[in-house]
């Protein structure tokens, strides 16, 4: 099936929760509606599911996440913090454990991390957390030295992603602004998890992905998971007899199949969103083109692994913007990539209003001007 630019963009939108009207209420189901949320900035993390929630607010979906449980913030995809089900965390570590431990066994040995020093490094570390407790990274960091493990510089981090990465521990509740660490098996009570079998686990991450990001392919699905692409492309080929095969602007793709999904001729809306840094509606994709235009990539891939806000409209990044605290006011400053039409400036006002009142503090809106070609010395300044 061909599908044009708009009916494939429509379908993600509606697969990522991004449309005027599919806002859930619990956030839980937003981070499992997703697979998982990309969290190595916290607070970007909750207002991605700001964006596809109703009536949420900040404080709430920290609370969901330290006294409900639904999710937790761990290395996952990537090798890269997440917010993750709770109840999908043990198949999905141990999908993507071996590739962690492979791609880190380098930098593991030239800082001395070998498998009997992490071995050690564990043993202590559940010693700590036992009996539900939380410790910060600096707590737990002098505690092991004390007892002959050094975790000095990239140490401490190298030992931590093993440790969430094996599931013996995942965040807990922020101690005075930090990450704390907790015993996993102590901060969830979720049922058993599927039995091991990696084909069946791949087959499992194929249709959570493709639901909420299809169509795509397993080019994608390497991208945004971390897996290698062979391994991803052998695992389309499991699920072959249950996605639908298209073709999107001569690049094939699948999808999970979904009745009427593409019988209309008039794409769904897609409304006018402000994403923040690091969302995963953007990095779900290794090509981006549908949504962002190559000429303004830069402006948003801005060097070092960073993905600034995004302005989207009707599923396309039409500009940038920044959250500016002053006292207890928020400015929502917005620089777009063309004029700002008429008729979306109401959405655009809507959407920094829910920001303030999500964050609970009076949200104010400024339009920058127009970005301008990006010269080879500001690429410099901005991705140097």
């Amino acid at each position: 099936m061909d599908l044009t630019a708009g009916e494939a963009i429509g379908s993600r939108l509606a697969r990522n929760l991004l449309p005027p009207g599919t806002g859930e209420v619990d956030p839980g189901k937003v981070v499992a509606a997703l697979c998982s949320i990309q969290a190595q900035d916290l607070p970007s993390a909750r207002l991605a599911i700001r964006a596809r929630s109703t009536g949420l607010t900040d404080a709430g979906v920290e609370a969901a996440r330290v006294q409900d449980r639904s999710f937790v913030r761990t290395w996952a995809m990537r090798g890269t913090l997440h917010l993750v089900p709770a109840s999908d965390l043990a198949w999905i570590r141990r999908l993507l454990l071996p590739g962690v431990v492979r791609s880190s066994a380098r930098r593991s040995a030239q800082l001395g991390l070998d498998e009997a020093v992490y071995r050690r490094a564990m043993e202590l570390i559940r010693q700590d957390l036992s009996g539900g407790a939380a410790r910060t990274r600096n707590q737990l960091q002098e505690s092991l030295a004390r007892r002959g493990i050094d975790l000095s510089g990239q140490r401490a981090a190298y030992v931590l992603l093993r440790a969430s990465v094996e599931g013996l521990i995942c965040e807990g509740p922020l101690a005075g602004g930090r990450p704390s660490y907790v015993l996993l098996d102590e901060w969830l009570t979720t049922a058993p998890a599927p039995p091991a079998n990696r084909e069946a686990d791949l087959a499992r991450l194929v249709s959570r992905y493709l639901q909420a990001y299809g169509p795509a392919g397993p080019e994608d699905l390497a991208s945004w998971s971390g897996l290698k692409v062979s391994e991803c492309r052998a695992a389309f080929s499991l699920c072959e007899a249950n996605l639908m095969e298209v073709s999107v602007a001569g690049r094939t793709a699948w999808t999970t199949p979904v009745a009427d999904e593409f019988q209309s001729t008039t794409p769904a809306p897609g409304g006018l969103r402000l994403l923040p840094a690091f969302d995963t509606f953007l990095l779900g994709y290794r090509h981006r083109d549908l949504h962002l235009d190559p000429q303004h990539a830069r402006r948003v891939n801005a060097g070092g692994g960073m993905v600034r806000p995004v302005v989207l409209v009707d599923g396309r990044v039409e500009g940038s913007w920044r959250l500016v605290r002053r006292a207890r006011e928020l400015e929502v400053v917005v620089q777009p990539f063309t004029a700002v039409p008429a008729k979306r400036r109401p959405e655009l006002e809507d959407e920094v209003s829910d920001i303030g009142r999500y964050l609970q503090a009076p949200a104010s809106l400024t339009v920058g001007p127009v970005a301008g070609p990006l010269e080879p010395a500001r690429l410099v300044e901005e991705h140097g």
